[in-house]
């Protein structure tokens, strides 16, 4: 085999170290969906010509148990979260059109986002929110994401962001976990789904044990027609609920205990499903609807 010569070992060892460094360097700063601290990314989010160099940075704050999360983009500081740890999640509501979104919140104590939490929009040198993670509305109380995030905030790429919360509404039934749904409208994303929601297959396994008897109704109201009684300790399972908010009268005092005309949609272990009429859930109480109520799903 012939011997190589100075100036092709040369030119082989300046091709080795640029490939090496490029290798380095798409280590350290890489396109992804899930950013973590103290990583480096680069990412087109809004929408113009290049990437955008992405970072969160984590810090000790004194005197507390939790981090604080920096985010840069660009060099600039845009957002920080507070919390155990951090969640930022990089996804694309409209693919037809330019950019990309940024899920971005803190995490604390049992699993609570942190009241800043939000999903992004970056446009200009700057962080805007198109919809509040955390929120109360009269309709819907959003505190709790389910775990894993990734996985439950997620959209079909056509203006739909569906998002797994833990317990929207105080419905008299203990924890649940549904899907609610938004729709980007004219710079925000505004919820879709209103006072009707079915459960995620997790919830739907947790088994209920009636207190006393209960009407089964055809529909979502009393005076529909009746399908069976069920009697008490019968079992059964909730598939979603219905319900409506009494809008006027809803104070930050009596905002979980709000709602009235509340129904879940059942199947009972003998087979009967229907609509049941929900009493108000209270932890004190010994004479509930219910003998056991799912308090953490």
């Amino acid at each position: 085999m012939k011997k190589l010569n100075k100036t092709m070992i040369k030119t082989l060892g300046v091709v080795a170290i640029v490939a090496a460094v490029g290798f380095i360097g798409a280590t350290n700063s890489v396109e992804a969906k899930t950013l973590k601290a103290n990583k480096k990314y680069s990412i087109n989010i809004d929408g113009k010509k290049g990437k955008e160099k992405i970072q969160i940075k984590s810090k000790k704050m004194k005197n507390s148990n939790f981090d604080k999360f920096i985010l840069y983009i660009n060099g600039k500081k845009v957002s920080q979260k507070v919390g155990y740890e951090v969640f930022c999640n990089v996804i694309d509501i409209n693919k037809k059109k330019a950019g990309k979104e940024l899920v971005f919140f803190g995490i604390g104590n049992s699993s609570v986002i942190d009241k800043k939490a939000g999903i992004y929009t970056y446009k200009k040198g700057k962080l805007n929110r198109i919809l509040k993670l955390y929120n109360y509305d009269k309709e819907m109380k959003f505190f709790r994401i389910y775990p894993s995030y990734n996985k439950n905030i997620s959209t079909d790429g056509k203006g739909k962001v569906t998002i797994t919360y833990d317990t929207p509404s105080e419905v008299g039934i203990g924890c649940y976990i549904t899907k609610v749904q938004f729709v980007y409208k004219k710079g925000k994303l505004v919820r879709t789904t209103k006072n009707e929601v079915e459960f995620i297959e997790s919830s739907k396994t947790y088994q209920y044990e009636l207190n006393e008897d209960v009407t089964v109704y055809q529909n979502p109201s009393q005076t529909s027609g009746v399908k069976a009684v069920l009697k008490k300790d019968s079992k059964l399972r909730i598939l979603k609920v219905r319900y409506d908010v009494i809008k006027d009268k809803i104070t930050d005092d009596n905002r979980d205990n709000a709602c009235y005309n509340v129904y879940a949609y059942v199947k009972a272990d003998n087979g009967t499903t229907g609509w049941i009429a929900i009493k108000e859930y209270d932890y004190k109480s010994k004479q509930n609807q219910f003998k056991v109520y799912a308090e953490w799903c």
